[in-house]
């Protein structure tokens, strides 16, 4: 049993360092675009080539939310945010055409699909609060999504 969590402990910090150094990656390159977007301001330039890491979760294994660490879920859920994000271009936000239903989904469709995915987790948070029955489980499960955010 003591060797199956010195194995567990060795995969745990062999993912740590390779998403360690990817992020590491990741940051050179964004700060890398972000100093060439000072320079010319008019021009996108972000272009991230980073590569994914490795999946935590076994191959056919059932995922549970309240088994999946808050750090790694956050971690995931800001990748995906971020992809969203750098589509957004500034004339999207300039021109406020997300308020303008003709122009919404013409004009400004990043920012549009980023406010919906907002809504989207907003009402994934508040769907799995409320569906549980016991006050102690909804408690649980309402700590674990503070802690999320």
């Amino acid at each position: 049993n003591n060797n199956n969590n010195d194995n567990s402990n060795n995969n745990n910090n062999n993912n740590d360092q390779y998403n360690n150094r990817i992020l590491r990656q990741s940051l050179l390159e964004l700060e890398s675009c972000v100093a060439k977007k000072l320079r010319n301001p008019d021009k996108t330039f972000i272009t991230l080539k980073t590569q994914v890491p490795k999946s935590i979760f076994k191959p056919n294994t059932t995922i549970n939310f309240m088994n999946i660490d808050a750090s790694e879920l956050a971690r995931q859920i800001s990748l995906l945010e971020f992809d969203m994000f750098v589509k957004i271009d500034s004339l999207e936000l300039l021109s406020l055409c997300w308020g303008k239903p003709k122009l919404r989904m013409i004009k400004c469709i990043n920012i549009t699909n980023f406010i919906k995915h907002f809504n989207h987790i907003s009402n994934w948070v508040s769907t799995t609060v409320v569906q549980i029955k016991k006050l102690k489980d909804r408690v649980k499960v309402y700590s674990k999504f503070i802690k999320l955010a």
